[in-house]
């Protein structure tokens, strides 16, 4: 694009230097590659051009990357040399684009995604809420802001996704926000959510078009961890790549396989109990399936729950229904789903007959 005599933008790796001449001096913004203002101020250097002045400001500029180690001259150097080949934006274009920054997180996706979905929080966003797992090992930082965790824990402290398990997945609405997922799931909670109210500590994951975004339950809005948002995308891909794998061995076998997730670390997803079928993937160990069978059903305290024999052992679970599927939990914890776990058509019609009777009820005290 052509240069501006007055301003210029120029793209400097993974930054983008705006330099803008005054009356007096020279104004400039530093913005990091997700367009996010991290530097600015003003600049004194009368008779000197636009880029001259630029490749000054980016010499004095800490992220400078390649500079560690140059004395002043080379760095000064080097600092021409970037300017002169560098790419240069609109000043409107990259305002643009750090109002998508700006916005961006409240929707729950990258400034990129936002753009590219024409600056709007589209329908079909996935959301995953995720919660600290049970245990002590947990225990200080449930419920608890990161201004205390990086506090008491170092300033780098952030969250991590062994310690948490996947309590819920929906999908948002056009124009939903993260607030909007926060105050549903505090003021008007699904009848299929067996978790706790959103809080403090918890986790929202955002997914679009394959990108996840992982966002921190603070004790003020809500935080960004792209680390995180890795090691769900890295999990969420090994899930698929195990769900195909047992669809390809079913389909050659003509067999039915059922799939009990357990914890996810840094070591990937744990071997379940019972026999592994060797033909799949050797670090996808897959159980046969259970013995399973739904002994009757119950409404206790708006949670519908489920008396089930599992290997042999009775107990109560709740059941959920997500996407069209019904699923066991004992806990937040997913067991296993209604088709998988091979729910023979008399145990759905009696959850069907069950759930229709409550809503039923429902209707008729709140009229």
């Amino acid at each position: 694009m052509v240069e501006n005599e007055k301003e210029v933008v120029f793209q400097i790796g993974a930054h983008f230097l705006a330099v803008q001449e005054t009356s007096e001096e020279y104004e400039y913004s530093v913005y990091d590659a997700e367009y996010k203002l991290i530097d600015g101020g003003q600049y004194e250097a009368a008779g000197k051009s636009l880029r001259a002045v630029s490749a000054e400001i980016l010499a004095s500029e800490p992220w400078l990357n390649g500079a560690e180690h140059m004395d002043t001259l080379q760095r000064a150097a080097y600092a021409t040399s970037l300017v002169n080949a560098a790419a240069t934006l609109e000043h409107e274009e990259l305002l643009r684009r750090a109002d998508a920054a700006h916005y961006a997180p409240l929707t729950g996706m990258s400034a990129s995604d936002y753009l590219e979905a024409g600056e709007k929080a589209p329908a079909g966003r996935k959301f995953h809420i995720y919660q600290l797992k049970s245990g002590e090992e947990n225990h200080l930082l449930r419920f608890c802001g990161l201004d205390v965790l990086q506090r008491e824990r170092g300033m780098g402290f952030a969250p991590e996704l062994k310690n948490y398990e996947l309590v819920y997945s929906g999908v948002m609405k056009d124009g939903e926000t993260l607030e909007d997922i926060y105050s549903q799931f505090n003021v008007d909670l699904p009848k299929d959510f067996f978790g706790h109210s959103l809080s403090v500590s918890d986790v929202v994951a955002v997914e679009w078009k394959g990108h996840f975004t992982a966002n921190y339950v603070d004790s003020i809005g809500f935080q960004n961890f792209p680390q995180m948002a890795q090691e769900i995308t890295q999990q969420q891909n090994e899930l698929l790549s195990l769900c195909q794998a047992i669809a390809d061995y079913d389909a050659a076998h003509g067999t039915e396989s059922a799939f009990i997730e357990y914890d996810y670390d840094k070591d990937g997803w744990q071997p379940c109990d019972g026999t592994t079928l060797e033909q799949l993937k050797a670090s996808y160990p897959q159980c046969v399936k259970p013995s399973f069978e739904v002994l009757q059903f119950r409404c206790k305290d708006e949670v519908y729950q489920a008396q089930i024999k599992f290997e042999g052992k009775t107990s109560w679970a709740g059941m959920r229904r997500q996407s069209g599927q019904l699923y066991v939990v004992t806990g937040s914890r997913v067991v296993g789903d209604w088709q998988r776990l091979n729910f023979n058509a008399q145990q759905v019609a009696q959850y069907e007959a069950f759930l229709n009777r409550h809503l039923e009820q429902e209707a008729c005290i709140s009229r």
